[in-house]
């Protein structure tokens, strides 16, 4: 068996996070420029506001499930092993 690389290892386990802090930045940013430019119609909201006083909607609340959850540390771990392969095959093919 292979030696791990410690390196790549902990590059792979910290790209997934930049990723994930880049996104939560990224969702920051168009949250507050959208609360900056927004415009409100009253004529037209009022309209909305009506149909939801009349009408009925079904379905479930929202709860949080664990499944979320552990659907993101999944895809956090397939993104970390997706780049620890990538990058000890790019090592090893430039030592070739």
């Amino acid at each position: 068996m292979k030696k791990w690389n410690r390196r790549i290892a902990v590059e792979s386990l910290l790209f997934p996070l930049v990723v994930y802090l880049v996104y939560t930045a990224y969702q920051g940013v168009s949250g507050y420029l959208m609360t900056m430019y927004y415009v409100p119609d009253i004529v037209n909201e009022y309209e909305s506001v009506d149909y939801l006083q009349h009408k009925v909607s079904f379905g479930e609340v929202y709860r949080f499930e664990w499944g979320g959850l552990a659907g993101s540390l999944l895809a956090w771990l397939i993104l970390s092993l997706v780049y620890y392969i990538v990058r000890y095959w790019w090592k090893f093919k430039r030592q070739l």
